[in-house]
């Protein structure tokens, strides 16, 4: 099953006007960990994986730690997202989708928005959109400690 672009608008703005009231963040419960995963299915890698959970609704951002080796979390964002909504059972239409990448002279999230199979329990098809939230840049920016 495909999630249109009708879906992906309504959630999307079901999960902005939550944040824009600042509730998500003042009041979500967090888990981090780095998490290993076989890149291309071969290479090994590593990314961080935040997830930000409140009561439905889940966002969880893969933070890329800057190591150069194995392969970039854009490159295996689809097996990223299918291994970590696997291990935590998050439920597809509840679950925002992001990704990070911090240096000293860099801060970017973007949104990601993937097809998803229900059979398979699998996603595919990333696509990628600036985050333009400004509650969700500046709470990651604290969060993670950058700039």
């Amino acid at each position: 099953m495909e999630i249109t672009n009708q879906d992906r608008d309504d959630f999307v703005k079901s999960i902005k006007a939550t944040l824009d009231t600042h509730a998500f963040f003042q009041n979500c419960t967090q888990e981090i960990f780095d998490h290993n995963f076989l890149g291309f299915g071969t290479h090994p890698s590593i990314c961080r994986v935040n997830i930000f959970f409140y009561d439905p609704y889940y966002i969880v951002v893969f933070q890329d730690l800057g190591l150069d080796t194995g392969t970039s979390i854009t490159n295996a964002s689809e097996q990223l997202a299918t291994e970590i909504a696997r291990l935590k059972n998050l439920p597809n239409d509840k679950t925002v989708w992001m990704e990070c990448y911090t240096d000293q002279n860099r801060f970017d999230v973007d949104a990601i928005f993937y097809n998803y199979d229900p059979k398979l329990n699998k996603y595919s098809v990333p696509k990628w959109q600036r985050s333009q939230n400004e509650i969700l840049i500046k709470y990651l920016r604290d969060y993670l400690k950058i700039g």
